[in-house]
């Protein structure tokens, strides 16, 4: 750039909406919860419910992502 030029914008969104914020605050909320005693669960509830809601999600993320896509899916195969 020569000093004249500007870079693109990039699309602004709420700063709540922003995973840069969320994760770190989940990962503060997991370590506070640690210390204070709250984070003893059952390892293996916990597992299992982590695998259904990635089972779920995963469903559903799938069905959501070809309801709203613009584009139609092709299949092609390589020779």
């Amino acid at each position: 750039m020569n000093g004249m030029e500007r870079a693109p914008r990039t699309p602004e969104k709420p700063f709540w909406q922003s995973k840069a914020l969320w994760g770190p605050v989940i990962a503060l909320f997991a370590l506070m919860s640690d210390m204070r005693g709250w984070g003893s669960v059952d390892q293996a509830a916990l597992l299992g419910f982590v695998d259904q809601v990635m089972t779920y999600g995963g469903v559903a993320l799938g069905f959501y992502g070809r309801v709203v896509a613009q584009e139609k899916l092709v299949l092609r195969m390589k020779r």
